[in-house]
C-alpha cells in the first residue's frame, strides 16, 4: 500500500516505461504491437549480463532480424526479408541462404531413429531435383535425379566439368553408362572421340615388381533354387616381373 514498494510498472521523465514483473496479454486476439508506422526502426532487446541479443525491423530494408547486440543491423544472425525469404548470416536472395567466413557446416541427427535429407520437387513429374557443387557462384558439378511417371524412364545424371559433362548415369532400371545418359545394359562405357581413346582400364600396381595378374571374371548360376554362383571364365593380364 505504500507508494514505490515494489511497483509494477514506472515511467521516468522522458516517458520510458519499464516493468518490473511479467506482462500477460489476454482476450480472444492478444496483441502487442511495437511501433506507430512510422520510418523507424523497432526491436526487442534482451538485456543479458555479458551478452545482449535483439528481434527488430530493420525499416530501411523490411526485414526481420535476429542479432547480437542491441542495435537492429549489428551482427545479424537471421534475416527474414518480405518474399519470406531466410538467409543464416547473410541477406537472403534464394529461398534459404546459409553463410559464414569460416567453415559451413549443417548437421542433421537422429538420437535414435533414422535421418534422412529429402529433396521434393513438383508432383506433375516435370521437374527435376538437383544437387549443385559451386565454386562462389559458379557451378562446377552435380548430380540430377530426372522424374518421370514412367519408372523406367527415370534417371540419376552425374555431371562434371563445369556442369556441361554428362559423366555417368543411372537409368530406373539400374543400367549404368559412363559417357553415356541412354544405358542399355547394365554397364556402358562410351564416348564419342574419333582418335584411339582409353574406356576401360584394370589397373593393379604392386609396390615390387613381382609376378602379377589383372583379370575380368565372369560368373553365374544354373537358374536354380539355391542359386549357387560359379566361375564360367576369366580375361587376364600377366606381368612375369621381367
Amino acid at each position: 500500500s505504500t507508494v514505490g514498494t515494489t511497483p509494477a510498472l514506472s515511467v521516468d521523465e522522458n516517458q520510458l516505461a519499464t516493468f518490473h514483473a511479467g506482462v500477460t496479454l489476454t482476450g480472444t486476439t492478444p496483441t502487442l504491437t511495437i511501433g506507430d508506422a512510422g520510418a523507424e526502426d523497432t526491436k526487442i532487446v534482451f538485456d543479458g549480463n555479458a551478452q545482449d541479443f535483439y528481434i527488430g525491423l530493420d525499416d530501411s530494408a523490411d526485414d526481420l532480424v535476429i542479432g547480437v547486440g542491441s542495435a537492429v543491423g549489428t551482427t545479424p544472425a537471421i534475416i527474414v526479408n518480405e518474399s519470406q525469404q531466410v538467409g543464416i548470416g547473410v541477406a537472403p536472395t534464394h529461398n534459404f541462404n546459409l553463410q559464414a567466413t569460416s567453415t559451413v557446416e549443417a548437421r542433421f541427427r537422429s538420437t535414435e531413429g533414422d535421418c534422412s535429407l529429402q529433396i521434393s520437387s513438383d508432383t506433375d513429374e516435370g521437374q527435376n531435383s538437383e544437387l549443385v557443387f559451386m565454386s562462389g557462384t559458379s557451378g562446377r558439378g552435380s548430380i540430377v535425379y530426372d522424374h518421370n511417371p514412367t519408372r523406367a524412364s527415370q534417371k540419376m545424371i552425374f555431371k562434371t566439368g563445369d556442369i556441361l559433362v554428362e559423366s555417368m548415369a543411372i537409368d530406373g532400371a539400374g543400367n549404368v553408362g559412363i559417357g553415356t545418359t541412354s544405358p542399355n545394359a547394365r554397364l556402358v562405357v562410351g564416348g564419342t572421340e574419333a582418335a584411339d581413346t582409353t574406356y576401360l582400364r584394370l589397373q593393379n600396381t604392386p609396390a615390387t615388381a613381382a609376378t602379377h595378374k589383372v583379370a575380368m571374371e565372369f560368373w553365374g548360376n544354373e537358374g536354380t533354387a539355391d542359386a549357387s554362383t560359379f566361375n564360367m571364365g576369366r580375361i587376364y593380364g600377366e606381368f612375369d616381373g621381367s
